[in-house]
């Protein structure tokens, strides 16, 4: 390094300015959250079919019935109807 100046420094380096890199991602995170909170505020309702929920085992099984179990419990959360399909 030129002049001794220590290379983990930022604050010695030429051109090299923190606050302003840290000033521009906050701007950018600001304009994104605005961004997705205009395309939440639309508001539609998906989804419009019954969910899918495909269990990979064959029915009466310990897998099918856990899915069952959760597929029952996320249609009383979501208040949308899911289908377990083995």
């Amino acid at each position: 390094m030129p002049n001794g100046s220590p290379w983990w420094n930022p604050s010695l380096q030429p051109y090299s300015n923190p606050g302003t890199r840290v000033n521009l991602l906050w701007r950018c995170v600001a304009v994104a959250g605005l961004f997705f909170l205009g395309v939440s505020a639309h508001g539609n309702t998906y989804p419009e079919k019954p969910v899918r929920f495909i269990v990979a085992y064959p029915a009466g099984g310990s897998a099918d019935l856990i899915a069952r179990l959760v597929g029952q419990k996320l249609a009383d959360a979501l208040l949308q109807p899911f289908v377990i399909d083995n």
